[in-house]
């Protein structure tokens, strides 16, 4: 299992988690690219 990021306000360590945080969603979409689109 991958380590928690911190990014921004908030943490990330599952590509199919979800961002609230702005920043986080840009640097997940940049290190994941279209493979993990945001999920409604």
């Amino acid at each position: 299992m991958p380590r928690p990021m911190k990014v921004g306000r908030g943490y990330f360590c599952r590509p199919d988690a979800e961002y609230v945080d702005e920043t986080a969603d840009q640097i997940n979409r940049m290190i994941h690219g279209r493979q993990t689109a945001k999920r409604a």
